[in-house]
């Protein structure tokens, strides 16, 4: 079953970035040419909320991985076990890592994205 999971989590995957480049053009286009801030900012709606659901399916991929990895005779997956709840949790955690993030990144400034960080990303150049 864990085998089952994690291809068709990948498959899933495979196909929603080519959708996620689709949008990501779109939003491009509106950025560039259209006027951001208007009552039609749906694009970038949409783009937010599909990079959040990709970055919740990439991670629930790597938490399947390292649950078969663990496991690798018996990856349990049963339904309301240990396994369950520290699915859940990690969820619940994901889902508070992705608000801290959106709420560190509202604080952004166009300067910050112009300091480049050295090879190690720990320390800024």
């Amino acid at each position: 079953m864990s085998y089952q999971i994690i291809h068709a989590h990948v498959l899933s995957l495979n196909e929603a970035f080519g959708a996620l480049a689709r949008i990501t053009s779109e939003c491009y286009e509106l950025a560039k040419y259209g006027e951001t801030g208007k009552s039609d900012d749906t694009p970038l709606i949409k783009w937010g909320d599909y990079i959040i659901a990709q970055y919740k399916n990439v991670m629930d991929v790597i938490w399947h991985i390292e649950h078969h990895l663990r496991n690798p005779k018996k990856p349990d997956l049963k339904l309301f076990n240990k396994t369950h709840d520290r699915y859940i949790q990690f969820h619940n955690e994901l889902d508070k890592g992705i608000k801290d993030i959106i709420e560190k990144a509202k604080k952004l400034s166009r300067d910050d994205f112009e300091v480049v960080l050295c090879k190690d990303w720990s320390t800024l150049v």
